[in-house]
């Protein structure tokens, strides 16, 4: 059995952290680090962050994120591991240790940090004792320093002393495990294999997709939120060298049917963050998410029996189109046959994307110890976030005309060079008095009927400029094209308003619960949400991540007497 021990932070660290960022001796490296709230979320600054040589309280290296959350941390040794712990009052604990430092260092370190649950003192949380014991299938314990050739177990025993054990996620290869994996259709489909509520957890581990040293990762939660991530480096041997003559090369999704809408690549930026805690961190648009959505035609998708099926897929990417890094493994038994239900089969959420940052993204399939060629699925550039602002009606304006002109503009212009952005909303007019059970209501928006098909009238631009849309009640509008219902939000079914034009002195409300913005080319499309709002529990499904983005106001306003 090896220990794994985790330092609680010393006092005169801390305080020295907060008052310099030098120690003595000469610096021979620095350790990049970047550290965020939550997965695909904003950044965090002011943290103060230690380095020390690893299984040690020996501090090598001391510093805190700026405003982007990043910190370059200047050391005075660099040993062949460290341990990383970042702590800022308010926030759970983050350690990272073993991290090895050669390779490791060319850029940022990733690491996330929770909001604290239970004790918000850094001073005073202290980490737990994980004990890591490996064995073969048979239950026998194995040697990691010597070659592994097949799959094998791993238990994982944690010390509760000082806060209750929340999670104990399955270690996993080259990706550090996640929760609230984000699937098609904004789902959470769940997370990576977790057990809950024990100190003590054992996980069968493939070595599928899997050669040479290759990084074997953990993660443990406890109540608090304190986290500490373990970094283990395997050698991993394979007995087939050669790659299959009839070996699957994949295919890219967008020659995967001839239906529009097809993209290799999906980027998404949201204006309101949720946080997705997990393995890495985004930083973000401030308070928001971004995140891409990555697809290609697996081998069962593929139909393609004459091929070898491969074990999984190599993930790649690139911020030049010329050098690629790995930054992932697909199972082909996770993969199989998504392609065929428009799944995305990878989801990056990396710290290095950013708004207006071109990245490209590339795939090969894998077989033993070799791999196909890359295949490249293209590339994107992901969308700024931006807000609306609404103009008329103003804010608790009188005498409104029965039959307002809304007016609002988005409040940046959002650029591409992947083509022209579009603009998309969708305005509501909220009657309370109107409303049934209890503060329940049901809004009113514009609507476009084509025989018998009824669909939300979306106003689209192609330039960031102000947008006005007449209210025209249960009258055709002349402009637009559009009739004007009733919705109940929670089933979607229409009623027919009585009149063209809303009731004299009296209260409404008004504002846009759809607005969003994209662009899109041949391989990818890049979406930035601003608001997607249809109740307290749901969106509208423009904003593929669950739940909804909610506006920040609507306007009051109180009708004349025309």
């Amino acid at each position: 059995m090896r220990k794994v021990f985790f330092f609680a932070v010393l006092v005169g660290v801390l305080f020295f952290t907060s008052c310099t960022n030098k120690i003595g001796g000469v610096f021979v490296a620095k350790i990049p680090v970047l550290l965020s709230e939550y997965r695909a979320g904003p950044a965090i600054s002011g943290a103060d962050v230690v380095v020390f040589d690893s299984g040690s309280t020996k501090v090598i290296g001391i510093g805190k994120t700026d405003s982007n959350g990043i910190v370059n941390i200047d050391v005075v040794e660099l040993p062949e591991f460290v341990d990383i712990k970042c702590a800022k009052t308010g926030y759970a604990l983050s350690f990272l240790k073993n991290l090895k430092t050669s390779g490791s260092l060319n850029s940022a370190i990733e690491m996330v940090m929770r909001n604290a649950d239970l004790n918000s003192d850094p001073m005073n949380q202290k980490l737990p004792l994980v004990e890591l014991d490996y064995m073969d299938n048979m239950h026998e314990k194995i040697d990691i320093r010597e070659n592994i050739t097949t799959d094998f177990k791993v238990r994982v025993e944690v010390d509760d002393t000082y806060n209750h054990v929340y999670k104990i996620f399955k270690p996993m290869f080259d990706s550090v495990p996640k929760e609230n994996l984000l699937e098609f259709g904004g789902k959470i489909i769940g997370e990576n294999e977790c057990v809950t509520e024990a100190t003590q957890a054992t996980f069968d581990v493939s070595v599928a997709g899997m050669e040479g040293e290759c990084e074997l990762n953990f993660v443990i939660y406890d109540r608090n939120g304190n986290r500490v991530h373990v970094m283990e480096y395997l050698n991993i041997e394979k007995q087939d060298k050669e790659l299959p003559e009839n070996s699957y090369i994949p295919l890219n999704f967008t020659d995967f049917g001839t239906e529009a809408g097809r993209y290799n690549i999906r980027a998404y930026t949201r204006r309101r963050g949720k946080q997705v805690y997990g393995s890495t961190a985004r930083t973000a648009p401030e308070g928001g998410n971004l995140w891409i959505n990555l697809y290609w035609v697996d081998y069962a998708s593929a139909n393609v029996p004459d091929n070898a099926p491969p074990e999984g897929y190599n993930v790649y990417r690139s911020f030049d189109d010329v050098s690629y890094e790995k930054i992932g493994f697909v199972n082909e038994e996770y993969a199989s046959g998504k392609a065929g239900d428009s799944l995305p089969l990878f989801t990056d959420d990396s710290a290095h994307l950013e708004p207006g940052k071109k990245v490209y993204y590339a795939i090969s399939s894998v077989y033993g110890a070799t791999q196909t060629e890359m295949i490249r699925i293209g590339s994107v550039e992901p969308l700024d976030s931006f807000n609306v602002e609404l103009l008329s009606p103003t804010l608790n304006e009188t005498g409104v005309s029965r039959n307002p002109n809304l007016k609002w503009r988005p409040t940046k212009t959002l650029k591409s060079g992947e083509g022209t952005v579009m603009y998309h909303y969708v305005p509501f007019i909220y009657d309370w008095v109107h409303g049934e059970f209890g503060q329940t209501t049901k809004p009113m928006l514009p609507i476009l009927v084509e025989g018998e098909e009824y669909r939300m009238c979306i106003f689209t631009l192609d330039t960031p400029s102000s947008v006005i849309v007449p209210f025209s009640g249960n009258k055709t509008d002349s402009s637009w094209g559009c009739v004007w219902y009733r919705i109940c939000p929670t089933g979607g079914k229409l009623f027919e308003l009585d009149d063209d034009k809303l009731q004299s002195n009296k209260d409404y409300e008004w504002g846009l619960n759809v607005a969003y913005a994209d662009v899109s080319d041949e391989d990818s499309l890049s979406r930035s949400i601003a608001i997607d709002f249809r109740s307290d529990y749901t969106g509208w499904g423009f904003d593929t991540f669950p739940g909804y983005t909610e506006p920040d106001f609507h306007n009051l306003f109180t009708t004349g007497l025309k």
